[in-house]
């Protein structure tokens, strides 16, 4: 909420993370989304993370059922997994508590649904990939955890899908890297320009 609102207030995303929350400079679409929510909107900031991106949160019990519908193709078992959701406390308590976690793990079931798609086209697949991208962007964890299960599914019960793991695995560890080394590139660069100026501006003598 801190760093949407510094968003909301100057506009840009840097040098607004502090220190003990580092982990999430490299994603920051939670951030950014509740941001221009707010200001598309007109609404409060707590409202705006509450909705969007808090709303897909609202929507992974029907997620779940929709993929489990697909991929083993048994209506009574997808809602039985459905029905777990619902009473995962975790789940139930990040409802009201929107954090990127669980709001990645939405996009990470819609991603599903969009793979394993019986009738997809170039479209779904697409849109799909970009999911993956916003996904990882916005929980670098459960970017992982998707590459993995698309893994598990494609290798062990899709073959058919097996050409879709190597770009994931490409897109996850390129944005890792890209993220990585611009970070350590700035910080650098901060640091030689603040030595530099403590050093002109200090007395030495």
């Amino acid at each position: 909420l801190s760093v949407a609102s510094a968003i909301a207030q100057r506009g840009h995303y840097s040098n607004i993370i502090k220190p003990t929350d580092r982990y999430y400079f490299p994603f920051p679409v939670s951030s950014i989304d509740a941001s221009m929510f707010s200001s598309v909107t007109g609404l409060g900031l707590e409202l705006s993370v509450l909705l969007f991106p808090g709303s897909l949160i609202l929507l992974q019990p029907l997620l779940v059922f929709l993929l489990s519908r697909s991929v083993f193709d048994d209506v009574e078992a997808a809602a039985l997994s459905a029905f777990i959701v619902l009473t995962e406390s975790t789940v139930t308590q990040m409802i009201s508590q929107p954090v990127p976690q669980p709001t990645a793990v939405s996009l990470l079931l819609l991603f599903l649904i969009l793979i394993f798609r019986r009738d997809r086209s170039r479209n779904h697949m697409a849109a799909a990939f970009v999911l993956f991208i916003t996904l990882t962007a916005m929980h670098g964890a459960v970017g992982l955890v998707c590459t993995g299960l698309v893994a598990f599914l494609t290798l062990l019960k899709r073959s058919l899908h097996r050409r879709i793991l190597l770009p994931l695995i490409v897109i996850y560890l390129g944005y890792i890297m890209i993220t990585e080394l611009i970070d350590s590139m700035v910080s650098n660069v901060q640091i030689t320009v603040e030595s530099i100026f403590e050093w002109i501006f200090t007395p030495t003598l």
